[in-house]
């Protein structure tokens, strides 16, 4: 097996009269698509400017829907 993510399909190639003639197989490396979708999670869990973790949306208290909580020193 190769030293990088890949996708391996086989196929049987037939004659007319049905018999197995070839096989064919298409490795195809996957390496970059991993390497991009592992950036996309890392964009969507971190701060574009400061490149800082996000805050996780299970580690925030838990609200009633429909409300919100004043701002420090905001005028009711």
């Amino acid at each position: 097996m190769p030293g990088y993510p890949a996708w391996l399909s086989l196929t049987a190639i037939r004659d007319s009269q049905g018999q197995l003639s070839n096989d064919l197989a298409i490795l195809n490396d996957f390496s970059e698509r991993k390497k991009n979708g592992e950036h996309a999670r890392h964009l969507a869990s971190h701060d574009v400017l400061t490149d800082l973790p996000n805050r996780v949306a299970g580690s925030l208290p838990a609200r009633a829907p429909g409300t919100m909580r004043a701002m420090p020193g905001a005028r009711p």
